[in-house]
């Protein structure tokens, strides 16, 4: 097998997610960086269509992100979610709904990076990783725009044994980085991210609970009476929307044929089901044109340096 001069392997100790990726950019001599999860896939067209947005958009662009289809330990597609999909400004946007989702989606520029201080490791030493890629993403966010190509090029996998199968872990990491957002300038902004916080910490609850960690449920729930006792009472609606989606989803499943298709077999558009509601986007429409507004003065603020990249 003929080798390649452009890949060079770098090892080190394991560090977390955060130190392999800073160790990796650190190697880079490109311009553009473009992580891939170890169990994760590409479309063959993905850079090259991501690059094509780069080079013909503005400057202020700081990443491209594409969709993605949920595939299995063999690669056969599971689902593929056709969500909400911002451009440009998006801080409160990406903070009311993680819309990418994974980290093996973005093409980012390497300067970007770089100004933004790569990628966090405290959340590793606080002992909640899994949020990383999310919180760079952030940082990117408050600082440049983003831009999307609403196609499928990334096979995002979820195991058992993956780290964003542990569901808890993932979800006080999520909390710790919305928290680090949670002081803003413009009380708007602050109402907008402080009830991303409220909510989250509801799913924390549920999500606690289904897992059996009772002293985390608890420690959300205080968390919630501390500032919107009465979100609580919506508790019980959550867990009826959450059984009900199962059903369905389950339903959907049973009813459609058995023929399953490989990742790549998938062409780059459609096969894909809608996963926002009218009400969803129009929430998300108010928060873009907030977007709109702060974004272009560098508005938004990191209150918590624990959580500051690097």
């Amino acid at each position: 097998m003929r080798k390649d001069q452009r890949i060079h392997l770098v090892r080190q100790a394991n560090q977390g997610v955060a130190a392999a990726r800073n160790r990796g950019i650190l190697h880079c001599r490109g311009d553009y960086i473009a992580p891939l999860d170890a169990d994760d896939l590409w479309h063959p067209t993905k850079i090259e269509k991501q690059m094509r947005v780069l080079r013909h958009g503005p400057q202020d662009i700081g990443l491209v992100y594409t969709l993605s289809r949920r595939i299995d330990a063999d690669d056969y597609v599971i689902r593929s979610e056709k969500r909400y999909t911002p451009e440009g400004w998006v801080f409160l946007q990406h903070i009311n709904q993680n819309f990418i989702g994974n980290g093996s989606s973005l093409l980012m520029r390497r300067s970007v990076v770089e100004a933004v201080g790569g990628y966090s490791t405290r959340l590793r030493e606080l002992g909640v990783q899994g949020c990383e890629d999310f919180l760079l993403q952030l940082h990117i966010a408050a600082q440049y725009t983003f831009a999307v190509v609403p196609e499928f090029l990334v096979g995002y996998r979820r195991t058992a044994s993956s780290m964003s199968s542990n569901h808890v872990r993932m979800a006080l990491s999520r909390k710790l980085v919305l928290e680090s957002c949670s002081e803003q300038r413009n009380p708007v902004a602050q109402q907008v991210v402080r009830k991303a916080i409220c909510e989250h910490n509801l799913w924390i609850i549920l999500s606690a609970l289904k897992h059996g960690k009772y002293k985390t449920a608890a420690q959300a729930c205080a968390d919630v009476i501390s500032t919107k006792p009465r979100k609580l009472t919506t508790l019980p609606r959550l867990v009826l929307k959450k059984f009900v989606a199962k059903r369905v989803q389950r339903r959907k499943k049973s009813m459609q044929p058995v023929h399953r298709q490989l990742f790549h077999e998938y062409q780059e558009l459609g096969n894909a089901v809608e996963a926002t509601s009218p009400k969803h986007r129009q929430a998300m429409l108010k928060l873009k044109i907030l977007d709109d507004q702060l974004g272009p003065s560098r508005e938004y603020l990191f209150s918590n340096a624990e959580l500051g990249s690097g």
